[in-house]
């Protein structure tokens, strides 16, 4: 009996992690062929906004909140999403896939791969002129 209820409760953890892992992952339609898969999102500090942190990554969903994780922090973060597209069978994408961000909750910049697509007038801060 013991062992039944053993087994019984391994296979509800089982399928709770498997829903979890599928639950994480993101789908959005390009168009009834194709998608882009969001692999994953993580979030890391950084003391500059020019250089990518080579450490620190940590897994994240958006929106972020950062006292959640980081009490009392007040510096810099880089995000990265990493994505794939993917097209069933043999069709292709013909046409050119947008990127949209609703908003960003602070000055920020916005890369592809190491290419800068978007920066914020706000990102540097003024020099003092005295």
């Amino acid at each position: 009996m013991i062992q039944r209820l053993w087994q019984c409760g391994l296979g509800v953890l089982l399928l709770l992690c498997a829903w979890q892992s599928y639950a994480q992952q993101v789908v959005y339609p390009i168009n009834q062929y194709c998608n882009v898969h969001v692999l994953s999102i993580s979030s890391a500090k950084t003391a500059s906004h020019n250089k990518k942190p080579q450490m620190g990554w940590e897994n994240v969903q958006l929106p972020d909140v950062w006292d959640e994780r980081w009490k009392n922090y007040n510096g810099g973060a880089w995000y990265k999403i990493e994505w794939e597209w993917f097209c069933e069978r043999e069709h292709r994408l013909n046409q050119p896939i947008v990127f949209a961000l609703d908003f960003l909750n602070s000055a920020g910049a916005v890369y592809l791969n190491q290419d800068l697509l978007w920066a914020s007038q706000h990102l540097e801060e003024r020099q003092s002129k005295t």
